[in-house]
């Protein structure tokens, strides 16, 4: 997300140059806006201490009341048990098939899967459930990102935000400025 930011703030540096009046103001804006943003940021990637680190920034304690709230365990419930944990019923858990169905080919005993103590069966296999082994694989697990990577992605996205906000405040402010009017003397 940083690189296209970086490549959309360097595109606008060109649009400023290859624009004329209102088009050449929004781009100078969202130029402007948006390299002071960057450079705030890597200024604040690189001191501990001082008012410009970026903890310290509200975009970046916005962003992390984002993730908080997000990927609370109120907000999002699937992610309250431990990693790899089977919930009763679930995809795969002992005894139930699909969704909690009893017979289907649950991952545990197996008991009642498809094909289980068909009629005439014999050999090896006979009243045995379903294929064998292991069952289907449990659904993957979900695990949030962390609050430092979630708040990296959204810097990239406040930059772009302000740059948009900048250029328009630029187009603003070149609609308002005062014109000459007086015809030129001939």
């Amino acid at each position: 997300m940083l690189g296209l930011t970086l490549f959309v703030l360097t595109a606008s540096l060109l649009l400023v140059v290859y624009r004329r009046d209102a088009d050449r103001a929004w781009w100078a804006g969202f130029a402007t806006f948006g390299w002071a943003y960057v450079l705030v940021l890597i200024l604040g990637w690189s001191i501990d201490k001082g008012p410009l680190r970026t903890s310290g920034l509200v975009t970046d304690k916005l962003s992390r009341a984002a993730h908080d709230w997000l990927y609370s365990e109120t907000t999002f419930p699937a992610m309250a048990g431990p990693v790899g944990s089977y919930h009763p019923g679930s995809y795969g858990s002992s005894g139930s098939g699909y969704g909690g169905m009893e017979g289907g080919m649950g991952g545990g005993d197996m008991s009642g899967g498809y094909g289980a103590s068909m009629p005439g069966a014999a050999g090896p296999m006979a009243g045995t459930s379903g294929y064998g082994g292991m069952g289907p694989t449990p659904p993957p697990t979900f695990s949030p990102p962390s609050p430092e990577h979630f708040a990296n992605v959204a810097h990239a996205l406040w930059a772009l935000v302000l740059a948009f906000g900048g250029g328009w405040l630029a187009r603003l402010i070149y609609a308002t400025q005062p014109r000459n009017l007086s015809a030129p003397s001939a």
